[in-house]
């Protein structure tokens, strides 16, 4: 067939790689923030003034939501980002959407590495 050209692969790694490094982020914030809040929540319950506990709640259930809400986002943004060699959605397959370098239907390594290798052969092939 064709070469995919390694500006292209190098495009579409880069893009791929800052699109994990978001989804990590978000992750991670959503975790900490929700254990973060259970504490702080039960040390507000306990707390004399029913104006300052509302605060505290509303001010956690705000954030609570934002980093779900951006959570959702990043994982649908990676979800849909496409393979440049199949066209198909990079990590999604029926059985696994967990994040990999790897193309789960053509087999496309986005990772820095081969993107590398690809740059000194001049591309890779679109079989």
């Amino acid at each position: 067939m064709g070469k995919l050209d390694w500006q292209d692969l190098e495009f579409a790694s880069g893009r791929y790689t800052r699109l994990r490094r978001r989804s990590r982020r978000w992750h991670l914030t959503f975790l900490l923030t929700a254990l973060l809040a259970i504490p702080l929540l039960a040390a507000a319950g306990a707390l004399p003034y029913p104006v300052v506990r509302n605060l505290l709640v509303a001010a956690f259930a705000i954030g609570f939501l934002g980093q779900w809400s951006g959570t959702l986002i990043t994982w649908s943004a990676l979800t849909r980002f496409p393979c440049p060699r199949c066209g198909r959605r990079f990590i999604m397959i029926w059985w696994s959407s967990w994040p990999t370098d790897r193309c789960k239907h053509s087999g496309l390594n986005l990772s820095p590495s081969a993107v590398a290798r690809a740059r000194e052969n001049g591309g890779v092939e679109l079989s």
